[in-house]
């Protein structure tokens, strides 16, 4: 096998025509180049170069090597300048675990963020469960997530984990126009429970209404089941039942719903969860993250 760095060296002398002027250009002395080209010779068992009176030329030997020298410098070379821009938060994909609202909200504007700051860095996201992205965090197969920690940060196993509280998310009760409780004020949760209700099985909206159930007296009635928050509100529109909506999705009175808070209201803390990864692409995608989740929750 040939020595890339011997290759470095007869690109160097190539491009400059002289083994003098290579020596500069690499800060070697022009002995130390010569017998890297000796030791490349040897390696490949023939001549690589020709002198002349003027310096130096390749032979065709030479110039075959010196092709792939010169792609192997272009390698070195762009190798410095992208960890130079990793170093910089420049450049680098940063990977990230979210749950379904916080994807919605928090991370757009982390994005845009990012986006003026580190134009060069991309995020990748995958959509998580809680425990999944503890497991995925700790394993490195993500290096940041947002957690809805839905029956409380002890509920999870987070040692070992660099953890940032970003606020609590809110989850409300979305009611069709003109619906008996709406009205001023909270909904109780005792009153709603006896609506037909319209389940989103998103993680929040499925665990807050488990919790509900087993938390207190009220035991709501599930009659219809959906997978995204659209058509939730389509047939909360409809006057079909009654829905949990997460608060990070800023849910709005309008298109034939009316969003109440709920009493007792239903609480969540959202958490950002490191792993041991520190590069200065994760810091940069941290920052955004808290930046943008404390906002979206009022923090």
């Amino acid at each position: 096998m040939l020595d890339p760095r011997r290759l470095l060296v007869l690109d160097a002398v190539v491009r400059a025509g002289s083994m003098t002027a290579a020596a500069q250009e690499l800060g070697f002395s022009p002995a130390a180049v010569s017998q890297a080209i000796a030791a490349l010779e040897r390696q490949a068992g023939t001549r690589l170069l020709r002198r002349h009176a003027r310096g130096v030329r390749p032979t065709a030997a030479g110039e075959l090597i010196a092709g792939h020298a010169a792609v192997v410098a272009d390698r070195v070379q762009r190798a410095g300048e992208d960890l130079t821009a990793l170093a910089r938060a420049e450049a680098g994909t940063v990977r990230i675990g979210s749950f379904s609202s916080a994807t919605a909200s928090i991370l757009p504007a982390a994005a845009r963020a990012l986006g003026r700051a580190h134009p060069g860095l991309r995020l990748h996201v995958a959509d998580q469960d809680a425990e999944q992205a503890v497991e995925s965090v700790r394993r490195g197969e993500r290096d940041l997530v947002l957690v809805a920690a839905l029956f409380g940060a002890a509920s999870l196993d987070l040692t070992g984990l660099a953890v940032t509280e970003l606020g609590e998310e809110v989850v409300r009760l979305c009611l069709p126009v003109g619906h008996r409780l709406h009205g001023p004020g909270p909904v109780a949760l005792d009153e709603a429970a006896a609506e037909p209700w319209i389940l989103n099985e998103d993680a929040v909206c499925a665990a807050t209404l488990a919790r509900i159930a087993t938390d207190g007296s009220a035991r709501p009635r599930v009659s219809m089941r959906t997978r995204d928050h659209a058509s939730t509100l389509g047939l909360v529109a409809a006057g079909l039942g009654v829905a949990l909506v997460p608060g990070l999705l800023r849910p709005r009175d309008g298109d034939g719903v009316v969003v109440r808070e709920l009493h007792p209201c239903p609480r969540h803390p959202v958490l950002l969860l490191a792993g041991e990864e520190d590069s200065p692409t994760v810091t940069a995608v941290a920052k955004a993250l808290t930046e943008a989740g404390r906002a979206a929750l009022g923090r």
